[in-house]
């Protein structure tokens, strides 16, 4: 079972988003020839952050703490690490709105920074 397998396995609507996000990347040479470069490029640059939201290449980030920190009202000791699961941030309905499970481009019309309610919610990368 491949990673795609898995997340269909664990996440049935992620099917529909996979199906739509091939279906939006099909569309890629249709939207180049009707549109100015600019506008085309702004474009694909939405489908593929929006790729890398639902289907993140880095699944989780390890921190560490190499001094006692305070973290909202935890205090963390030395040497703790923390774990975040990049698509459970990724698919958050508090972050990303209702539709946060479903392949929805357009969510990044105004930037990166505005695609979320908290301007760090999107980290593909780490």
């Amino acid at each position: 079972m491949n990673v795609i397998d898995n997340v269909i396995v664990l996440k049935p609507r992620m099917l529909t988003a996979l199906a739509q996000c091939k279906i939006s990347l099909n569309k890629l040479a249709i939207v180049k020839e009707s549109v100015d470069d600019t506008a085309g490029a702004a474009q694909v640059a939405m489908i593929l952050y929006e790729v890398l939201r639902l289907y993140p290449l880095i699944v989780l980030l390890i921190r560490g703490t190499n001094k006692k920190m305070k973290l909202g009202e935890v205090i963390l000791p030395p040497s703790t690490e923390i774990t975040l699961q990049t698509v459970l941030v990724h698919c958050d309905l508090g972050l990303w709105g209702e539709d946060a499970e479903e392949f929805n481009p357009e969510r990044f019309s105004g930037g990166v920074s505005k695609a979320a309610k908290n301007p760090v919610s999107f980290f593909p990368f780490d």
